[in-house]
């Protein structure tokens, strides 16, 4: 690797990001997931929490695919 290209990798490391292309496991021959296809019904996403119990109403999509004890996503190809 050439000192030029070293110091582009160190830049986005201070800024936080890096190249994918040098990240193990990121990019694979063929696609590799866990993730199914689902469809999340919000209508009542807005009546579990009423706005008086919390300054915030949030729900995280939790794929069916996604395995226990990994972080919990949609999906893990985008």
């Amino acid at each position: 690797m050439t000192a030029q290209l070293e110091s582009r990798y160190e830049r986005l490391a201070d800024r936080h990001s890096g190249a994918l292309w040098r990240m193990t496991g990121a990019l694979t021959k063929a696609p590799a997931t866990t993730m199914v296809p689902h469809l999340w019904r919000y209508t009542e996403a807005g009546q579990l929490v009423i706005p008086e119990l919390c300054d915030r109403r949030v729900i995280a999509f939790d794929n069916p695919g996604t395995q226990p004890g990994r972080l919990t996503r949609t999906t893990d190809t985008l």
